[in-house]
């Protein structure tokens, strides 16, 4: 049964009804750790009691992360996907998820499950809530709110394709697979990373229903940037790694969702050195892309 956390509130405490509402996620979720911070300073944290002594060392982390995903807003906002407002950081000792509740207000939650989705949500909801309290709007953190409107498509989908250099067997069968998962109205770009370079990128973003997201970015400026994205994303694991380490333990991160106010990153690790990285603009589809690029990673991994 879920038991109360120890929770201490400190420089003037969080607004409104976050200690209850945050008691009320924590149990839920089956949390080990959340911090509420204000410019990246902890207001509140709540905490199992068997790991209530890593308290100090889990807020000065969960501000570590809060900096580092601040930095990524700049290169989401090339992408016109606006600023992250929730990030999901998952491995075998645990997981990590980041939500932003304003822009100088943060909750950081920590888990020793990599079944991560009952506490996902717990988080959206909380945050939702509290984005209430203080009269804003929804921002459908995970895209848990799915749209009834089904996306209209009366053509089939034109997949494009990029690469690098010739590809191998195993890197053709793998953009088959990638290809076959493309859809505009949920996962719309998939590329495959490995041997320190971008082997491929498969995309549907000429697709007519994807019209309205390229207005103030072109769609090959669109692609361009994503490249450029994924040539980086070794070097933003390897700091998140860093970090989420500190606040669980030290193993590589397997899966890593970055969700701006549009829109959904995927991080997939395939083996040391490798990894898909997918795409969705559609906030309302968040979910339901983010399960597409689960049956990928299984296919792939199928592949040996």
């Amino acid at each position: 049964m879920p038991t109360d956390p120890v929770v201490l509130e400190a420089n003037g405490g969080p607004h409104g009804e976050a200690r209850p509402l945050s008691v009320d996620a924590f149990r839920r979720a089956g949390l080990r750790h959340l911090v509420h911070l204000a410019n990246h300073v902890r207001v509140l944290s709540l905490d199992d009691r068997a790991h209530v002594g890593s308290r100090d060392r889990v807020s000065s982390n969960a501000a570590l992360l809060c900096s580092l995903l601040d930095e990524l807003d700049e290169r989401l906002d090339e992408l016109r996907m606006g600023t992250l407002i929730r990030t999901v950081l998952t491995g075998a000792a645990g997981s990590v998820l980041h939500y932003k509740v304003l822009p100088a207000k943060d909750i950081v939650a920590a888990l020793p499950d990599a079944r991560v989705h009952k506490a996902d949500q717990a988080m959206a909801e909380l945050t939702t809530a509290l984005r209430r309290d203080l009269g804003l709007d929804d921002q459908n953190p995970g895209g848990f709110v799915a749209s009834a409107d089904p996306v209209a498509s009366d053509h089939p989908v034109a997949v494009h394709s990029f690469q690098t250099t010739a590809l191998s067997p195993r890197s053709t069968a793998i953009r088959d697979l990638a290809s076959a998962v493309i859809d505009p109205s949920a996962l719309q770009w998939v590329a495959y990373y490995a041997g320190e370079a971008v082997i491929f990128t498969v995309d549907c973003l000429d697709d007519p229903a994807l019209a309205d997201f390229h207005t103030s970015v072109t769609v090959e400026s669109r692609r361009d940037r994503l490249r450029a994205l994924t040539r980086e994303v070794p070097t933003i694991a390897t700091r998140c790694n860093r970090i989420v380490g500190r606040l669980l333990e030290p193993v590589p991160l397997d899966r890593v969702t970055f969700d701006p106010e549009h829109g959904a990153l995927y991080y997939r690790r395939l083996t040391p050195g490798s990894f898909l990285l997918g795409m969705t603009l559609r906030q309302e589809r968040v979910a339901e892309a983010e399960t597409a690029m689960e049956r990928l990673t299984a296919e792939v991994a199928a592949l040996g």
